[in-house]
């Protein structure tokens, strides 16, 4: 290779990776769900429903008897 030719390779590498790297940030967003939405995922409801109850359950077992739970977790 000669030195010629390192610039120009340089130049097309860079302008396949400006061309590679255009994408319509829009169209990606919109298939992604909202942040903000009230409900889960519908791909993950039924371990977000199990982590619920369990944090449920471990937050009123807290409040009937915290110094039991103290006990167990320490």
């Amino acid at each position: 290779m000669r030195r010629s030719e390192i610039p120009i390779l340089i130049l097309l590498m860079v302008a396949i990776f400006c061309l590679l790297s255009f994408t319509d940030y829009k169209t990606a967003m919109s298939t992604q769900y909202p942040a903000t939405s009230a409900e889960p995922d519908p791909r993950v409801k039924v371990q977000f429903t199990e982590w619920k109850y369990c944090m449920e359950g471990n937050i009123s077992a807290y409040r009937n008897d915290s110094k039991a739970v103290r006990r167990y977790v320490v």
